[in-house]
């Protein structure tokens, strides 16, 4: 198997960058936050940005995991959902909790490796725009980074202490909110629509976890 450092190296880079666009097209938020500027502009600012950032990472030093692989499992009406898991915990059970690297160090998770089951390759630029993304989340340069985390960790225990003293916010309050914030409109309150969204909320988890684990099963037997 081969690192992420290995793929971003050997990716059809214009290929990788209009996918990061239209990705990053696709947020009607996003959009909302530029409506200054054109999509062209849009897409090309960013496409310079990610770019950049490509290079910065083809440019920094990393090692070599034996252990974690990203690999992409199924989901229900989206794209591929990537999937990161240590092959010594999914050896022990298979459905083991994966892991999330938006805090690691770049010259960390670069290393890590990609699966080389079918899935994966077939759709191997989305699932370097997904790594792509989400190593950005914070920022693209590295000290800004380092802030920008020291800031949200502060922020997650001032968050948590609010939850203690009950001043958290439901999830419904937190999307009004956003409604309001953009000019949405608030969508009505019916308690039927809830219990069937539920369901099928509950069939596409359903389908999901089969999907994850079919592959799971597929990355120990590959070769």
């Amino acid at each position: 198997m081969k690192t992420i450092q290995e793929h971003l190296r050997e990716a059809d880079r214009k290929r990788l960058l209009d996918c990061l666009a239209y990705r990053f097209l696709s947020d009607p938020i996003r959009l909302l936050e530029a409506r200054e500027y054109t999509v062209r502009e849009i897409m090309e600012g960013y496409s310079r940005h990610m770019n950049s950032f490509i290079e910065t990472l083809l440019g920094t030093e990393c090692g070599r995991s034996d252990t974690h692989v990203f690999y992409l499992y199924p989901d229900y009406g989206n794209d591929e959902m990537p999937d990161l898991v240590d092959l010594r915990a999914i050896e022990a059970d298979i459905d083991a909790p994966g892991l999330d690297f938006t805090f690691t160090d770049w010259r960390e998770s670069l290393g890590y490796l990609v699966a080389e089951t079918k899935l994966t390759q077939d759709n191997l630029t989305v699932m370097l725009a997904q790594y792509l993304e989400q190593a950005s989340f914070f920022g693209t340069e590295e000290a800004a980074r380092s802030t920008r985390i020291d800031g949200i960790v502060k922020n997650l225990d001032a968050g948590i202490q609010s939850m203690r003293d009950g001043e958290s916010m439901s999830a419904d309050e937190v999307f009004d909110e956003l409604c309001r914030k953009h000019g949405f409109p608030i969508p009505e309150k019916d308690s039927r629509q809830d219990e069937l969204n539920s369901r099928v909320i509950t069939a596409i988890h359903e389908y999901g976890m089969y999907g994850r684990t079919r592959e799971r099963k597929r990355l120990l037997t590959s070769d």
